[in-house]
């Protein structure tokens, strides 16, 4: 064990610097969330150099000439070169070089960029120093027993190597490509794993969890020495072992938190009273089985709810356990007992969330990461995967929430090249916001007015300008069946980059007066018209990599009384009104003292929003009403889903 972290380092080589303008160079991606939020608490800003117009913009507009303000600026290779900053800024700078092979001396860079940053962190506190410089393999094979507890010294079991996939995938830990396959090279020749298709199920929770669900029926066939239902043919389509012993403790301890957490679905059976006294009713369907798996999710939250200091992946995993929970809250089944304990559970993590976001949100727009935290980060995740598969698209389905995709991808299973993970919208959490963020790939603040939704198209075709011609290039925003046809149309004219809306669900969602209950049906009838699912297989099937996002999600809101504020407002949503000065906000503010003076943060020029506070709207006094514009979980994280051919 290190005495210091690897955060703690590199934030001691910036302070210790001693100027008051500092070049970063982190081609690896490695300052985290906390280096961030250490140099804004010694009084450093932070700016990234992505390009040379927007950075310049900014510098002289907030740092130049500006000798009490410290700022660090930090250069990925991602992006750019610090040789391509301005010679004149570069001049009177310290340049710190953030390399992964200065804090590994002895260990193979190429197998380190497998890793996360915060797994390069946690690799960094725990490992112990080698004697001699290791080679890739061999650096692969320290990484995986020091970090991932995985000793390929070791013969592994088909039970052992189960457990670890559980292990690994509940902990949304990826194995990445080259690192998968230098698993499966070790371990292809184990007799007891030879069946199983090793790499498909590292690489792929999706998959694994796959492989996992059609083995269940068959397990509790062998638990009776009967069939569970009627007419059950049970057919595999993942190759290996028909029958997996889910009863050893080393699976067994997984299953029903698997249940639990929607990761695995419980299915019907002729007798389910024969399984009601058993651990294995976390895996039967019935009313009483879905009221343990509540109970079990519930206590899951309590247990691991992040706190203000938590990083983001831990609120993404929290986020994507409480759509869990509000399915079965807001399905007929709930009780009230049931609903009125989720209701205090969410008055608990709403405060929490503001805090955390208050604290946190600002360095987390300046955090370059190889996987997308914000939705600045989609258009830069786009372009990666346009380098590597050639054809891309965009969808942006306009305010679908992560509860709402819950809902949807129970139609979609046949894609089986999938990944899901959160990221977090643009505050406030409005469509003319987060939507143009999306497809520019720019802070609001670069954008102009983002009171409306004009000219999205102009944004999304300049961010391509510089790698594509213009006639490969589309945007499209249509209503379903014409959407599907105009997508038919650009694929005949062999378009290599598309952005398509698909605005339905926001009209669903703005149209619903039966509250969220009412939403979760219609959700589900406009899933089963297979639209998004037919856009999906269109694009997918002609060898799109296809990423998936929205602009915002939703939450059901009590009114609070609209303001009377005559004209003042430059945007009167239910959610959030926005003013162009700090005076005409301050004036509607001291009457509505709960409501959030949001700060300007990444926003533009004479744009000061005012958040409605908690799950609450302004509108007429306690009409409930579902909306979106402000800083709840259920707002501000949503789903990011990347589907490929396999």
């Amino acid at each position: 064990m290190r005495s210091k972290s690897l955060n703690e380092v590199m934030v001691d080589k910036i302070l210790c610097a001693e100027s008051r303008l500092i070049v970063v160079n982190d081609p690896d991606a490695l300052l985290s969330e906390e280096v961030l939020e250490k140099l804004e608490n010694s009084g450093y800003a932070v700016l990234n150099f992505l390009d040379p117009i927007s950075f310049r913009y900014r510098y002289e507009r907030d740092f130049r000439d500006k000798d009490s303000k410290k700022l660090v600026i930090v250069v990925s290779s991602e992006y750019n070169d610090p040789h391509n900053l301005p010679f004149d800024i570069l001049s009177k700078s310290v340049v710190l070089d953030f390399e992964v092979s200065t804090f590994f001396p002895k260990l193979s860079r190429t197998a380190l960029l497998d890793l996360t940053p915060d797994e390069i962190a946690k690799l960094y506190e725990i490992m112990e120093e080698p004697r001699n410089e290791l080679s890739t393999r061999e650096t692969r094979e320290f990484i995986l027993k020091q970090l991932f507890d995985f000793d390929l010294s070791k013969k592994y079991s088909l039970i052992h190597f189960l457990s670890w996939l559980m292990k690994i995938h509940y902990s949304n830990i990826v194995i990445r490509e080259e690192m998968a396959e230098f698993i499966y090279r070790t371990l292809k020749d184990n007799p007891e794993l030879s069946e199983i298709p090793i790499k498909t199920l590292i690489l792929s929770k999706d998959n694994f969890l796959a492989f996992l669900q059609e083995r269940w029926p068959v397990f509790l066939e062998g638990k009776v020495a009967d069939r569970v239902c009627e007419g059950s043919n049970i057919t595999l389509e993942y190759p290996g072992p028909y029958d997996i012993p889910f009863d050893h403790p080393g699976l067994k301890v997984y299953i029903d938190t698997f249940f639990a957490e929607g990761l695995l679905e419980p299915i019907p059976v002729n007798d389910p009273e024969r399984f009601e006294d058993s651990w294995i009713s976390f895996g039967i369907d019935t009313e009483e089985s879905e009221r343990q798996r509540f109970r079990k999710l519930l206590e899951i939250v309590r247990k691991e709810m992040p706190s203000t200091d938590s990083n983001f992946k831990e609120w993404t995993s929290l986020a994507w356990r409480l759509a869990e929970l509000s399915l079965h809250v807001y399905s007929s089944s709930a009780s009230s007992e049931e609903k009125k304990e989720f209701s205090e559970l969410q008055k608990e993590i709403d405060g929490r969330f503001l805090k955390w976001v208050l604290k946190k949100f600002s360095s987390l727009l300046t955090l370059i990461s190889r996987d997308p935290v914000t939705v600045q980060n989609v258009l830069p995740q786009m372009r990666k995967r346009y380098v590597e598969k050639e054809k891309v698209a965009l969808i942006v389905v306009d305010g679908m929430s992560i509860l709402q995709w819950l809902i949807l991808s129970k139609h979609l299973k046949e894609h089986k090249q999938i990944s899901q993970r959160g990221i977090l919208a643009f505050i406030p959490t409005l469509t003319s916001v987060s939507r143009k963020v999306i497809f520019s790939g720019k802070l609001p603040m670069y954008l102009g007015s983002v009171l409306s939704t004009s000219g999205e198209e102009k944004l999304w075709k300049e961010a391509w300008s510089d790698i594509v011609r213009n006639s490969e290039i589309v945007y499209l925003n249509e209503p379903g069946e014409k959407l599907l046809k105009s997508v038919e149309e650009s694929l005949r004219k062999d378009a290599k980059v598309l952005g398509i809306v698909v605005r339905e669900l926001d009209e669903i969602m703005h149209g619903e007066i039966l509250g969220m209950e009412g939403l979760i049906s219609a959700t589900k009838l406009w899933g089963n018209k297979g639209i998004l699912n037919d856009l999906l297989k269109l694009l997918v099937a002609n060898g799109y990599h296809v990423i998936l996002t929205s602009d915002h999600g939703n939450v059901l809101a009590r009114g609070i009384g609209k303001p009377s504020e005559g004209v003042a407002a430059e945007s009167k949503g239910e959610r959030v009104r926005i003013y162009k000065n700090e005076s005409l906000r301050q004036t509607v503010h001291s009457k509505y003292p709960e409501a959030i003076a949001w700060g300007p943060i990444g926003l533009p020029e004479k744009f000061f929003p005012l958040i409605a506070g908690g799950r609450t709207a302004f509108t007429n006094l306690d009409e409930e009403t579902i909306c979106h514009g402000g800083i709840t979980v259920d707002e501000l994280i949503v789903p990011f889903i990347e589907l490929w051919k396999g």
